[in-house]
């Protein structure tokens, strides 16, 4: 929830790629890999560091286009992540297991 929150305020959200976050970020996070049980933390950091000075450079070249990708997130998570939005998601997924656990088992 942390991550979707700093997108919907228009932070850039630099974060790993575990758990959901790929998904709660939305495809506007920037996401470092990590390897189960082949990183040293002197890698991570290295990778977080690299992708912070990307970021930074993208910020002093493009300092519109960066703006504007931030006002895209923030639009984004906005349209996206409301309770209503929520509710329909839950309900679509839900909908066919309920369905189907509410039919009568044909006899044998």
């Amino acid at each position: 929830i942390v991550a979707q929150e700093a997108i919907a305020a228009g932070a850039k959200v630099i974060t790993h790629d575990m758990g959901a976050l790929a998904e709660t970020t939305m495809g506007f996070a920037d996401m470092v890999p990590i390897p189960v049980g082949t990183t040293t933390s002197d890698e991570l950091v290295a990778r977080f560091t690299k992708l912070l000075e990307k970021n930074e450079g993208d910020f002093t070249r493009r300092p519109k286009s960066w703006a504007q990708t931030r006002f895209e997130q923030m639009q984004a998570v906005n349209r996206q992540s409301t309770w209503s939005r929520r509710a329909e998601q839950w309900e679509a997924f839900l909908t066919p297991h309920v369905t189907a656990r509410r039919r009568p088992s044909s006899p044998a």
